[in-house]
């Protein structure tokens, strides 16, 4: 399964029922799985698609930012309320300070913009690190940059309604990015609690935990028995409803970091699969 098929699985899912989020956890999880087969492939596919963005964009182009000029103005005294110097808003608020500094004669340059959402993706990526102790500083944090990234959104949108061959290819680049991002998060979360979680072989084959380490994980994919599982597991997680909402709830608890409600979906998922296994039994 490739990234490519990490879309497949989400559209499947929806024309089977699935909601929004189930669509958005269930392509999570793919890319998880696909990492088993292909390492690279998620990675290779966000970069393609971002460089021939670069390719469909003109390096000179520039959106209107009359509304992100107000909303980032909007959104500053918002956090300067309380306490300014809290960790929690000094990156949010680094942004929109350089953000507002871009803004020339009411436009910014659609490269600034780009160039801005990498800033906020990398500064997400090292909240965990930053905020390891303190889980209510680290939400809060990816709240806020959750704030200036939507105000960075809608001004990359407006532009693509001017380039519609640039946003065919901007808008599934940020999806696999988000997704990636994602994945990483479900899967680290499941690794530090792995041994309270059980099912070591059923983590590996959705991806979500190498139990013999990046080593065994090779020689299983030599082997072909890592591709295998994870491309089966996907295609009946997909066609069982009973299965996909117990694995999209693995994946969204993983993501709250909620490791109760994980061990008993993982447990729940697992049972299911081995009684469609042996329905005799």
């Amino acid at each position: 399964m490739t990234a490519l098929g990490a879309n497949a699985v989400s559209e499947g899912i929806g024309q089977l029922g699935g909601t929004e989020k189930q669509k958005a956890y269930a392509k999570i999880g793919a890319i998880l799985a696909s990492s088993m087969i292909h390492p690279k492939s998620a990675e290779n596919l966000k970069n393609d698609l971002y460089s021939k963005a670069r390719e469909a964009r003109p390096n000179d182009a520039k959106v209107n930012a009359t509304n992100l000029q107000k909303s980032a103005t909007n959104l500053k005294e918002q956090l300067m309320k309380g306490d300014p110097g809290a960790a929690s808003k000094k990156k949010s608020l680094e942004l929109l300070n350089k953000i507002k500094s871009k803004i020339k004669k009411n436009e910014i340059d659609v490269e600034e913009l780009e160039e801005f959402k990498r800033n906020i993706n990398e500064a997400r990526s090292g909240l965990y690190e930053e905020f390891k102790s303190d889980k209510l500083g680290r939400k809060s944090a990816k709240r806020n940059l959750d704030f200036v990234s939507n105000l960075i959104d809608k001004s990359l949108k407006e532009y693509g309604k001017t380039n519609p061959e640039w946003e065919a290819f901007y808008r599934p680049a940020n999806e696999v990015h988000g997704a990636i991002s994602q994945s990483y998060k479900a899967r680290n979360f499941i690794k530090r609690h792995a041994k309270q979680l059980g099912a070591p072989a059923l983590l590996t084959e959705l991806g979500l935990y190498h139990a013999g380490g990046i080593g065994a994980s090779a020689a299983a994919l030599a082997a072909g028995g890592a591709a295998l599982g994870s491309t089966e597991i996907m295609s009946r997680i997909m066609k069982s409803p009973t299965l996909r909402k117990h694995y999209t709830n693995l994946i969204g608890n993983s993501l709250k970091e909620d490791i109760v409600a994980v061990r008993e979906n993982l447990e729940a998922l697992d049972r299911e699969l081995k009684k469609e296994s042996n329905p005799k039994h």
